[in-house]
């Protein structure tokens, strides 16, 4: 009997701990606009951002960035493709340039992320 009931109690115990250690690790999320954050980064504000539920699509070709000639396109038009062709493929003639330091972590970003033919000139932590 008493086997039976230290068994008990020790599954009891690892049941209860269980279910407290999920509880410690729900996380309530800040709410964020994508398009706040995407203002940030066209300003060339430093974005930083933790535990956050970014709402809206961070899709960087809504905003107004410098842009530069993209050298790996060039690269290649020089090899022999052709431009049209390239650009049909998906490939960018200019790249617009993101001088902020981006840091998203433990968030969630709610519709997704866009940025294709994009140069980063710092730090970018996703």
């Amino acid at each position: 009997m008493k086997v039976g009931s230290l068994a008990s109690c020790i599954i009891l115990l690892t049941l209860v701990l269980f279910v407290l250690s999920m509880g410690a690790q729900a996380t309530e999320y800040r709410e964020v606009k994508a398009k706040e954050v995407l203002e940030q980064i066209e300003s060339g504000k430093d974005v930083n951002l933790t535990g956050c539920r970014i709402v809206g699509e961070l899709n960087a070709s809504e905003i107004k960035l410098e842009t530069v000639p993209n050298p790996y396109f060039y690269k290649l038009v020089k090899e022999g493709n052709y431009k049209e062709t390239l650009i049909s493929l998906g490939y960018c003639e200019n790249l617009h340039v993101i001088g902020s330091k981006i840091t998203i972590k433990e968030s969630i970003i709610e519709n997704g992320s866009n940025f294709s033919g994009v140069l980063f000139k710092n730090t970018v932590i996703f």
